[in-house]
């Protein structure tokens, strides 16, 4: 598994930047869904492990009603699912900052 993961929340189709994040072949991607989020647009997109809601709950019930819907702290979810999953750097973007060149090859 890879050991440097991105994590974005949205509630948008994929964009460019997602798209890129998505395609970056040292990193992987998880983007962390929300109740307004395109799920089925996630489900299949290469490159990107999806957190729907549910998947969310499954890991921690107490953590998403803390948090509640509709809101950027949901990409919590996505630290916990990467750190479980033997993430060593954890890099948090905006889905809709597209990456420079070069974009986290120089850590």
């Amino acid at each position: 598994m890879k050991k440097q993961w991105i994590v974005t929340t949205t509630i948008s189709e994929p964009t460019e930047a997602t798209l890129k994040f998505a395609a970056m072949k040292d990193w992987q991607l998880v983007v962390v869904g929300d109740t307004k989020t395109p799920h089925e647009s996630y489900r299949s997109l290469p490159g990107v492990i999806y957190l729907s809601p549910d998947d969310q709950e499954a890991i921690s019930k107490e953590l998403s009603d803390a948090i509640g819907w509709r809101s950027i702290r949901r990409r919590n979810f996505g630290f916990i699912y990467a750190y479980q999953n033997g993430a060593e750097v954890i890099a948090t973007v905006d889905d809709d900052n597209i990456p420079y060149e070069g974009w986290g090859e120089r850590l």
